[in-house]
């Protein structure tokens, strides 16, 4: 996960329109009975959407590259709440721009309707002078949903990066009890995931020794210079938004030892220590 910019006050011209005004005020009448259009919460905001999570899944960072479909999910579940007989879901969220993320269908099916929380839940909004929904409770940023404390992170609230880490090995770690809450919701170590991520570590350990191979055989380093510095370059590449694992990027990068500099035999781990040292310093 990484952090997103959305514009909650300036939502797609669909979801404010009247016949969208008239769905929110069938849907806080029907509650869970309410059939909800996703001709209004989906096909006006996707496209938007997509250009906000840079056509990347707001849990996971699949990109449609790697053969995800995507969906607009509904970060606070429009129907029924699992584990909480006592809820009819967010009904009054059904259309509600700043309560709609862009998920790919793997994470989607593994979210479905759960959403834990620490606080306490709501199961009915408040209402305005004007009879609308009261913002403290509609908006994402309102006071009554953030006392909710919600355990699954958000991205377009939430500083997420600060929730996880990863191993060598793929695996996405909670170093919170929010990040470890929503590795679990959204099922973010399923094998596949965790073969992709693995798939991008070993292919730049397996280039690192490469260079250190052709080090080793030149006994110069002037000759492997340029090849250490692509490699450096290429890394870097990992840490921008648009890239898939983006944040696996972020984090190979902050603990480059840990991934790329034990793993090697002693020789090589000392001159790959050396080199380490002076790209860390700016000097490669």
């Amino acid at each position: 996960m990484r952090r997103i910019v959305k514009d909650f006050v300036t939502p797609p011209a669909r979801l404010i329109s009247p016949n969208c005004q008239e769905k929110i005020k069938e849907a806080i009448i029907s509650q869970e009975g309410h059939k909800f259009s996703t001709y209004y919460y989906r096909d006006s905001c996707i496209s938007e959407l997509e250009l906000i999570y840079h056509c990347k899944c707001a849990f996971c960072e699949t990109n449609t590259l790697a053969g995800a479909s995507f969906r607009v999910d509904h970060f606070r579940p429009k129907c029924n709440v699992k584990d909480d007989a006592q809820s009819k879901g967010y009904y009054w969220l059904g259309y509600e721009w700043s309560n709609l993320i862009l998920i790919c269908e793997k994470c989607n099916l593994s979210k479905s309707n759960k959403f834990p929380i620490d606080g306490t839940r709501i199961y009915h909004p408040l209402f305005s002078a004007a009879n609308k929904v009261n913002d403290s409770c509609r908006l994402i940023t309102g006071a009554m949903l953030i006392a909710e404390y919600p355990r699954l992170l958000n991205p377009e609230v939430d500083d997420v990066e600060a929730h996880f880490g990863f191993d060598p090995d793929g695996s996405i770690i909670g170093v919170t009890d929010r990040g470890k809450a929503t590795i679990e919701v959204c099922d973010l170590n399923r094998e596949a995931l965790k073969l992709d991520r693995k798939k991008i570590i070993d292919g730049l350990f397996s280039r690192l020794q490469e260079i250190l191979l052709e080090l080793f055989e030149s006994r110069s380093f002037d000759n492997v210079r340029f090849s250490f510095k692509l490699f450096f370059k290429d890394l870097e590449k990992l840490n921008v938004a648009n890239m898939k694992y983006s944040l696996l990027g972020q984090n190979i990068i902050d603990h480059f030892p840990r991934f790329f500099i034990d793993p090697l035999p002693p020789k090589q781990k000392q001159a790959a220590g050396k080199v380490y040292g002076l790209y860390a310093a700016g000097k490669l």
